[in-house]
């Protein structure tokens, strides 16, 4: 379910990539879930619209996002190892925790009961998982 909301975040503008070059990563791993560490150029065109923002596929087209998808895919050590995808998708997660921290963070309400004064005697306070 996490590796489902991470890439539907990345398509809809939820968790913004940095770079083309970390897009066309996590393109990359997304398609070695879905079909492995054969790459199908065709395949992957078609399917770009799926793993690209359309704001960056507005920039570049996905016949100009391929040979970037490809060349990580080529490179990547998921591919040259033939990992479970399991671990690719884990992957990801751990990605998306590390790269977007308030995304994954739970929010709550406090109020200050005693000690020293502050501004504010409502505050939220954020935890996540560093």
């Amino acid at each position: 379910l996490i590796y489902q909301q991470v890439v539907r975040g990345i398509k809809f503008g939820e968790y913004r990539c940095q770079t083309d070059d970390e897009m066309a990563e996590l393109a990359s791993r997304q398609y070695y879930v879905e079909y492995g560490p054969d790459m199908d150029t065709e395949r992957l065109v078609r399917l770009i619209p799926s793993y690209i923002p359309d704001s960056a596929l507005q920039a570049r087209s996905p016949e100009k996002w391929a040979p970037k998808i490809e060349r990580c895919h080529g490179k990547a050590k998921y591919t040259k190892e033939t990992w479970p995808s399991q671990k690719v998708k884990e992957s990801v997660i751990t990605f998306a925790k590390s790269e977007w921290p308030l995304l994954f963070s739970r929010f709550y309400e406090a109020q200050k009961f005693s000690g020293p004064s502050l501004p504010k005697n409502e505050v939220i306070i954020a935890v996540n998982w560093t």
